[in-house]
């Protein structure tokens, strides 16, 4: 290769590495070009996004056909295959050599802190679930141990949770009716309750720490899961709760119970990642505060223009009624849950499968279409087929390998729609959900509906749900699913012992009353149903299970 020739790629190279470490990935400063992308996070989702960054900067699409691992391995060769396509791109724009893109400094502690982006939907549906009955958005993230961990030194650790995250303790508010809700430090911040339990038959251990004997473990399990997280108090709002089973074969299970208004599941795992900092006697992490800069439309027009393409997509979404198989109206009851744990050698099937499909580096159209086919399987069985499924699917904006801020909900919603002639087949499901989606990156709809969440922030959260009841005609969702990839990468162990397992259990309202949901560990995928007791009957949660199962090719 000539001189010429080779300072053309090292010039694209540093284009790549600087456009995917200010919208892609979050990268170091000292990332080169022959660095792993993968190790740096790349994954299906940060995949798609890198595929439309290099069609805006470089005027480019990449075939389907060379989306593969080795051509999107390192900047390197991904260079080498756009030079190879005689890609010419445009001349660079003017750039500072500073690092401060690639690193942020840490945020400073907060005083008045105004929600943002998706947590005004989800404050508008925290409070509609409290008004229901249904114990508010809330979540849950279980670690399956091998044994009891070091008790006394997970105990010191949330001790200092209230001190070091005060976000925990913070209380919403408003200045008056119609303003953004913020957030605001509590006076006396609170270590948050962590409960013990152990079963009967085990070495009662945890019986020194004032734990409750128990005979059931997944029963209790869902009475957790099923407990309300508490409401706004006057001098402090605890927002999380821990909870820690010893079971009778000596293992033990950690239950860390979350509100949405904070976290949302990928912040869940890095907050239990920042527990075992402080196990480990770490340094504590900046608490990841997110900064009150306002990063939406400076004035009304401008808000507005951006937020009509969300408005006008909800418009044209609501002339096909949303159907879910729970209740049309907000239940209160009993929410029930299912783990089911794939081998490693049916997870290698599935994700075969899903490469088939949706190619080697992509996986959430496939999943998307298990789950609604899984629930067309029930519709179908009840005789009532609706003319089309809409499930709105929670998307990570965060960065990969960026951590902060924690206390955020980093997702936009990406709404997959699947009429009942697409839902025949498990490859046309999958192709129609895929183009959905290329679309909607293309169109940059998870910031319209930023902007849009922005301009119904004013407005109280009764009235919020209410509006989009209205705007929607009805549910909003015909079910739940996230496919959250693998939880916690990197960590193995907690306080002192192995994790065998690790997956959400998230809060299920009604409507939708129902939801499946997937992420990764130790090279083994689980799938967690979750069901109102209003919305499924026995024979019907065993054959919304099958059908997912059968569809993912391990049934």
């Amino acid at each position: 290769m000539s001189e010429k020739a080779t300072d053309g790629l090292e010039a694209l190279e540093n284009r790549l590495i600087k456009a995917i470490g200010e919208r892609v990935l979050s990268l170091p400063s000292s990332f080169g070009p022959d660095n792993d992308l993968y190790e740096a996070g790349l994954d299906s989702m940060a995949i798609m996004q890198l595929l439309l960054m290099v069609e805006e900067e470089f005027g480019v699409t990449i075939p389907v056909e060379s989306v593969s691992r080795e051509n999107l391995a390192s900047a390197r060769a991904l260079a080498t295959m756009l030079r190879k396509r005689q890609v010419k791109p445009p001349a660079p724009k003017e750039i500072t050599t500073s690092s401060s893109s690639l690193a942020s400094p840490p945020p400073p502690k907060f005083q008045n802190l105004p929600m943002q982006g998706s947590d005004y939907f989800v404050l508008g549906f925290d409070r509609l679930l409290h008004k229901t009955g249904q114990g508010g958005h809330k979540a849950h993230s279980f670690l399956l141990l091998e044994k009891l961990p070091d008790v006394s030194r997970l105990k010191k650790a949330l001790s200092q949770c209230g001190r070091l995250y005060p976000m925990l303790n913070a209380q919403l508010k408003r200045r008056w009716l119609f303003s953004i809700p913020y957030w605001t430090p509590a006076s006396q911040p609170e270590p948050p309750d962590i409960f013990f339990y152990s079963q009967e038959g085990s070495s009662k251990i945890l019986k020194s720490s004032g734990a409750t004997v128990f005979s059931d473990a997944h029963a209790l399990m869902e009475n957790i899961t099923n407990s309300p997280m508490p409401k706004s108090g006057k001098t402090s709002w605890p927002k999380v709760r821990f909870s820690l089973l010893e079971m009778k074969d000596g293992s033990a299970v950690f239950i860390f119970s979350w509100s949405h208004l904070i976290l949302d599941g990928v912040g869940a795992e890095l907050f239990i990642q920042e527990l075992v900092k402080l196990e480990a006697a770490q340094e504590a992490t900046s608490p990841y505060i997110q900064s009150s800069v306002n990063r939406h439309s400076g004035n009304l027009a401008n808000a507005w223009r951006k937020a009509y393409p969300m408005a006008d997509f909800f418009s044209k979404l609501s002339r096909t009624p949303i159907t879910s198989l729970g209740p049309v109206r907000p239940t209160s009851g009993v929410t029930h849950f299912l783990i089911h744990e794939l081998s490693e050698k049916q997870t290698k099937v599935v994700n075969a499968r899903c490469a088939a499909l949706c190619g080697d580096l992509v996986s959430m159209p496939f999943f998307l279409a298990c789950a609604m086919r899984a629930h067309e399987s029930v519709f179908a069985r009840r005789g009532t087929s609706p003319a089309s499924q809409t499930c709105g699917v929670p998307t990570q904006t965060r960065k990969k390998g960026e951590h902060g801020p924690l206390f955020l909900n980093h997702i936009a919603m990406f709404f997959g729609t699947l009429k009942r002639e697409d839902a025949v087949s498990l490859e046309r499901a999958t192709a129609v959900l895929m183009t959905q989606h290329a679309t909607f990156l293309k169109n940059r709809m998870g910031e319209s509906l930023d902007e849009l969440m922005h301009l119904m922030s004013f407005i109280p959260p009764s009235l919020y749900m209410s509006f989009m009841k209205w705007q929607m005609r009805g549910p909003f969702s015909s079910f739940f699913h996230s496919h959250t990839g693998e939880f916690a990468a990197g960590l193995n162990s907690f306080y002192g012992v192995n994790i065998q397992n690790a997956f959400h259990v998230p809060g299920i309202g009604t409507p939708p009353g129902t939801g499946i949901f997937c992420n990764e560990k130790n090279g083994r995928i689980v799938v967690t149903l979750c069901w109102h007791e209003a919305a499924l009957t026995e024979p019907e949660r065993q054959l919304l299970l099958d059908s997912f199962l059968s569809d993912l090719g391990v049934a």
